[in-house]
């Protein structure tokens, strides 16, 4: 049987308007606190990088054919698609450790809004639509389709107990979360890495760089990324400031105010 599909937008079906409408509002969302809070060099960051991704995205330029693999000519988009979701993270951990205003723009936000912000995940039944469409008949289609629903779902009741209950109440609760969250994200690019060696089915894994799904890749999926490791590297710090009115503070910025 060929495959049926001739590119993303074919093998989403409605979900080529519900992605862009999701990740739209996200970057809606997110620049409104830095413009809220004044933080206009990360206003920027946000809108050059959904900038990029949307342009890309649309573009499908990465890769010629959505059901499999062609060699040589997708080594380019392939490197090209594994950047999308590491390059954002890696530079929200670079400032993170290096920026100031940063972290503390990082700190100032509730455990709870860093968990309940997830609940954009939930957009992740389009990979199950696209498994049960036989678009991508592999695990990395259920898998992550379920993960995601599931971690989407969960964001807001986890969310509520850390908001109403604390985080110290629940903090082996809150780790477990945020660590299959990861995996869940970790698991689709590692299972793509090992399709694209040929290690694994390669039916259907081009996907990825097609629109709408490789708007997902560029966008969603570093932000989730981003959230994870971010709160994972505070952890302590917000412990540490349970129950307190005021916002958990950098080491630099606790310095300056007991010297005053």
């Amino acid at each position: 049987m060929s495959y049926p599909f001739a590119d993303g937008r074919d093998a989403c079906g409605p979900f080529t308007y519900i992605v862009p409408i999701i990740g739209s509002l996200l970057y809606v969302i997110f620049v409104l606190d830095t413009i809220k809070k004044q933080y206009w060099g990360l206003t920027a960051a946000l809108t050059v990088w959904f900038t990029f991704v949307l342009v890309l995205s649309t573009q499908d330029v990465l890769f010629d054919n959505p059901e499999t693999w062609v060699y040589p000519d997708d080594w380019p988009g392939f490197i090209g698609l594994a950047l999308l979701p590491s390059f954002p993270p890696t530079i929200a951990i670079y400032f993170y450790f290096k920026n100031d205003h940063f972290r503390q723009y990082i700190l100032g936000i509730p455990a709870w809004v860093m968990i309940m912000s997830q609940v954009y995940r939930s957009g992740g039944y389009v990979y199950l639509y696209l498994w049960y469409q036989g678009a991508m008949p592999n695990y990395v289609g259920f898998q992550t389709g379920v993960l995601d629903i599931f971690m989407g779902l969960t964001s807001l009741p986890v969310g509520y107990l850390v908001k109403t209950s604390g985080l110290t109440k629940n903090k082996r609760l809150v780790i477990i979360w945020h660590c299959l969250g990861l995996y869940d994200l970790a698991s689709g690019i590692s299972l793509c890495t090992l399709s694209f060696a040929t290690l694994y089915n390669t039916q259907g894994f081009p996907l990825f760089g097609f629109f709408p799904i490789s708007s997902i890749v560029g966008w969603q999926v570093p932000i989730a990324i981003s959230i994870h490791l971010l709160f994972l590297f505070q952890y302590d710090v917000l412990l540490e400031h349970e129950g307190k009115k005021t916002p958990p503070l950098s080491p630099e910025v606790a310095i300056a105010t007991s010297s005053a």
